[in-house]
């Protein structure tokens, strides 16, 4: 069973990053104009992106391993 405390902790981790980037997005998406806004937004949704498929590689990776 260590794997899977493993798994969860990392998990909560990107997870909790995920959510932070989202917040961050949304904040630049609302405050900043032109081209930052447009560039920081990229920056955060490839962000995003990167750390949901993070993971769910992590999740396949843990039932691979069962």
């Amino acid at each position: 069973m260590p794997d899977s405390n493993n798994w969860l902790r990392s998990n909560s981790i990107l997870g909790a990053a995920l959510g932070v980037l989202a917040v961050l997005t949304v904040v630049f998406l609302l405050t900043l104009g032109g081209a930052a806004q447009i560039a920081l937004t990229g920056v955060g949704v490839a962000g995003i992106l990167f750390l949901a498929a993070k993971i769910s590689q992590n999740r396949r990776a843990a039932h691979g391993s069962r």
